[in-house]
C-alpha cells in the first residue's frame, strides 16, 4: 500500500519473550474481561452505561448464560512503550485483520524474501478451521456482509476456513434473498433454511438498526414481525431465536468502551489496564487523557 519502495521492505520482529508475554496477557485479559462482563450483568446501574437497547437486553443475558463459550475470534489492541504493555480495547466481535494476518502478511513476506524470524500468522488459518469444527454450527452456515470489497474479502477468508471445517457457506449482500416462508422461518434463494450465520458487521453497527426498529414497535424485549413472502428485518434475522449468529451477542458487553472504567473498578492499578473512569477525574487531568465515544 505505499509508494515508496523502501517502505515495502519494513516489518515488525518480536522476542520469543515479547511473543511469551503477548500470549499471557491475552489469556489473562480475556478473563478479567469475561469477570467483568457477568459484573455488569449483574448490576443494572453499570448496564445502562452501555447505551444498549432496552429491548434486547434479555437476549444478551440469554447468551451469555447459553453461549458463554463459543466464540470463533476475537481481538485485543494493546500498545508497547516503555510503561510496557497495557490494553486499549477487546474487540470481541470483529471480522477483520484475518484475512491480513493469517494470508497477506505471509505472502507479503516471502514476496520480497523475508528470511528473518517466521510469520506470526502462519497457524491462524488453521485455527479458525478448528473453531468451526468445535462450534454448533450444522450443514450451512450464511455469512451476511455488506456490499463492500473490504467485507468480501474478510467473507471469503473466512467461508474458505468454515468449508475446510466441513460446512457448507453461502454468502448474503445485506439481506438480499431472503424471504419469511409460510410457517415463519427465514430462507435464502435458493431455499435454504436460515439457521447459522457468520456477520461480518459488528453486533454495533447492526444496533442503530435494531435500535430504531425495537423502539418504534415500542417493545420491552424484542419479537419477530413476519409474514410469508416478506422479506425480513436485519432484526428479524440476527435476533431470531432459531438462528444462531456469530460471535454471540453478549461480545456486545466486553466489546463496549464502557468495560473499561468497570475493568479498573474491578482491578485497579492492573499492569496491563490503563486508568480509566466513567467521570473526569483529577489524577487523569493531571496526567492526560483520552476521551472515547
Amino acid at each position: 500500500l505505499t509508494s515508496a519502495d523502501d517502505d515495502q521492505y519494513r516489518f515488525y520482529q518480536m522476542s520469543e519473550t515479547a511473543l511469551d508475554e503477548l500470549e499471557s496477557a491475552t489469556n489473562e485479559l480475556h478473563g478479567l474481561f469475561m469477570h467483568a462482563t457477568d459484573y455488569v450483568l449483574e448490576h443494572d446501574e453499570l448496564l445502562e452505561k452501555f447505551n444498549l437497547p432496552k429491548a434486547i437486553l434479555p437476549r444478551i443475558r440469554q447468551s451469555w448464560d447459553n453461549r458463554l463459550n463459543q466464540l470463533i475470534t476475537s481481538r485485543f489492541d494493546f500498545s508497547i512503550s516503555e510503561r510496557g504493555l497495557k490494553v486499549y480495547e477487546y474487540n470481541c466481535d470483529s471480522a477483520s485483520c484475518y484475512m491480513e494476518c493469517g494470508k497477506v502478511q505471509g505472502k507479503w513476506g516471502k514476496h520480497f524474501g523475508a528470511k528473518r524470524g517466521r510469520d506470526a500468522g502462519e497457524d491462524l488459518f488453521n485455527e479458525l478451521v478448528k473453531a468451526w469444527r468445535k462450534s454448533d454450527a450444522e450443514d450451512l452456515v450464511h455469512i451476511l456482509k455488506d456490499d463492500d470489497p473490504e467485507e468480501t474479502y474478510h467473507a471469503l477468508f473466512m467461508a474458505d476456513a468454515i468449508e475446510s471445517a466441513g460446512l457448507r457457506v453461502r454468502l448474503v449482500d445485506g439481506l438480499q434473498g431472503l424471504v419469511w416462508d409460510d410457517k415463519g422461518h427465514i430462507r435464502d434463494l435458493e431455499g435454504n433454511r436460515v439457521r447459522w450465520v457468520w456477520k461480518t458487521w459488528a453486533w454495533e453497527t447492526a444496533l442503530d438498526q435494531i435500535r430504531a426498529e425495537c423502539e418504534a414497535d415500542d417493545m420491552n424485549e424484542y419479537k419477530p414481525h413476519w409474514q410469508a413472502g416478506a422479506h425480513p428485518r436485519l432484526v428479524d434475522v440476527l435476533l431470531r431465536r432459531e438462528v444462531m449468529v456469530y460471535e454471540p451477542l453478549w461480545t456486545l458487553i466486553p466489546s463496549n468502551k464502557a468495560i473499561l472504567p468497570v475493568l479498573w473498578s474491578l482491578f485497579p492499578n492492573h499492569p496491563f489496564l490503563l486508568n480509566t473512569s466513567f467521570e473526569l477525574a483529577g489524577d487523569l487531568r493531571q496526567t492526560g487523557y483520552v476521551a472515547k465515544p
